[in-house]
């Protein structure tokens, strides 16, 4: 009987995807959307940039993940539709990591 071929490479870390939301929320509190990165994700995860790309398509699909990962139950907010979507988007991401702790209050 042959044996099964060995697996190359490192073993999947099963918990990558929670790593990778949890330093996208504190990369985004600590630098904002500017510096906002998926080096910089990659980097505070201590996961490949590869791992992230494989299952996300851009930083905006990775934050918005990390937002509705971290906050199910959130209110939903009311969108002005002559505000461009990005504004609005950058205006909820902060409310909520305000509300989960990861901004000061701003007032």
């Amino acid at each position: 009987m042959s044996q099964p071929a060995p697996m190359r490479g490192r073993p999947p870390d099963p918990r990558m995807k929670e790593k990778v939301l949890l330093a996208a929320l504190e990369v985004y509190a600590d630098s904002g959307w500017a510096g906002f990165t998926i080096d910089a994700v990659a980097s505070k995860g201590r996961v490949g940039k590869a791992a992230i790309y494989s299952r996300w398509s851009s930083k905006e699909e990775l934050l918005v993940e990390a937002i509705r990962a971290a906050a199910p139950e959130a209110e939903p907010m009311e969108i002005d539709t002559s505000t461009p979507l990005r504004a609005t988007l950058i205006a909820y991401a902060e409310r909520l990591m305000e509300q989960l702790g990861y901004l000061d209050d701003p007032a």
